[in-house]
């Protein structure tokens, strides 16, 4: 054989031999992807594990079927959307039409030079005289007056003295029909959150890759936050934060799934819970270096809980101080349907603004009482009422969640049947005062 080929052939075995060790070494099983530690791939088990006396198990990839299954799934599915997006529009086009003709039909006979004028523009004259006199509505333009847009097109809250105030733009006159009446918000926010469920599956696997947790884990920890933690605070709007976690949308954020895991852990297991906030951690301290955002309000929410619940009292109260004055900076306490045109904001939006002031409001007025201190929020909506527009997890199903193993003092799942959630109406009559005012409309 002559050497050049003889030489050829050995190269070629010493790159086969390098691509082998390379990917044995790119292998990392579950138990180091979660400690976020190196891991040498060493099969059946790694020296880390080795190490720590666990199992060592490595995440099979998932085979060609289920990868063609879930192309399928993900075209069906964007197929559906398209469809049902459809169907809403030419829902919402028939009402506004309706609406429109029905209010033609009792406009008085009036010369031709009164009869060009925009309906839009009357309903809404007719709605605000209808509603409040006067006198009522000045302190709402006050409020409205208070409102800025940053550079990054995102709403902040300056007051009158403020030197960096600046007016809002004028608002326009194409007014989005989704604001036309209360009940189309309510059937669109309806309508949203039952095609946010077709994103979970997606959802949880984006989640992982972006987090370096497994998926697995990820599901139930949100079961769990689903079940005990979310019916009592209602921090996160749970559609539109699925639906943003499949498409990285601005209600999502890798630190907000890390809190909430962090958080739910607590109830299952403490050292996941502990590894998980010391990362979470980590990652506010990039956060905060960002503009305000509602995902760090909610993670500063859930973070002031923890620590709470593991008796840190000071660090409860700073992560809670800080997002409230992160609540206060984006203005979520003038949530009303008369902001829409300032940022664009949807009715979905405003349903997030709403419910994640008046959950602030609540954990304000809890940690306050508990702590013997002074609220912090002492400036409250126009519309002193936190009437939620998506009530559609009212009637949803609830029962308990204790994860993969039952403790002996946990009751088997059949012995508890599944009821009525009550979600929405019982987050509006939470009692945070005594005596004849004690909702917390007040």
């Amino acid at each position: 054989m002559p050497k050049s080929r003889q030489a050829s052939d050995n190269a070629s075995r010493l790159d086969g031999h390098d691509r082998v060790n390379r990917s044995k070494r790119g292998l990392t099983c579950a138990n180091c992807r979660v400690r976020k530690t190196r891991c040498d791939g060493t099969q059946p088990g790694c020296k880390t594990c080795e190490v720590y006396g666990v199992e060592c198990r490595y995440e099979k990839a998932p085979p060609m079927s289920q990868i063609l299954a879930m192309a399928k799934r993900l075209q069906e599915t964007e197929q559906t959307i398209t469809e049902l997006r459809i169907a809403l529009h030419e829902a919402r086009e028939a009402n506004v039409a309706q609406h429109t003709l029905s209010i033609e039909r009792q406009i008085p006979n009036t010369p031709s030079a009164d009869t060009s004028f925009d309906s839009a523009s009357y309903i809404e004259a007719s709605s605000s005289t209808q509603v409040a006199p006067e006198s009522e509505t000045a302190p709402e333009q006050i409020l409205l007056s208070d409102l800025s847009l940053d550079e990054n097109g995102k709403l902040c809250y300056y007051g009158p003295t403020s030197a960096v105030h600046a007016p809002p733009p004028a608002e326009s006159t194409n007014v989005n029909d989704s604001y036309s009446s209360m009940s189309d918000a309510r059937s669109l926010l309806t309508s949203a959150a039952l095609e946010s469920k077709i994103w979970e599956e997606f959802a949880l696997g984006n989640a992982a890759i972006q987090t370096d947790i497994p998926r697995q884990m990820i599901s139930k920890l949100l079961q769990i936050h689903w079940t005990w933690i979310a019916p009592m605070f209602n921090w996160v709007y749970r559609p539109a934060f699925m639906r943003d976690m499949a498409i990285n949308g601005p209600c999502y954020s890798p630190f907000l799934v890390v809190v909430m895991c962090a958080h739910a852990a607590h109830f299952d297991d403490h050292q996941i819970s502990e590894l998980l906030i010391s990362r979470a951690r980590l990652l506010l301290g990039t956060e905060i270096l960002n503009p305000s955002s509602i995902p760090t309000a909610q993670g500063l929410l859930q973070l002031s809980a923890r620590e709470l619940a593991w008796g840190s009292i000071s660090q409860a109260w700073l992560y809670s101080g800080m997002a409230f004055r992160m609540v206060s900076d984006l203005g979520l306490h003038h949530s009303t349907t008369k902001i829409a045109t300032l940022g664009h904001l949807t009715a979905e939006d405003l349903e997030i603004r709403r419910r994640l002031f008046w959950s602030c409001y609540f954990w304000d007025k809890a940690i306050s009482l508990f702590l013997g201190r002074m609220p912090i929020l002492q400036e409250l909506p126009f519309d002193r009422c936190p009437e939620l527009l998506d009530d559609s997890a009212e009637n949803d199903l609830w029962a308990p969640y204790y994860g993969d193993q039952l403790s002996p003092d946990k009751a088997p799942p059949g012995e508890y049947p599944p009821m009525k959630s009550h979600l929405v109406s019982s987050f509006q009559n939470l009692d945070l005062t005594t005596g004849e005012n004690s909702r917390l409309c007040i």
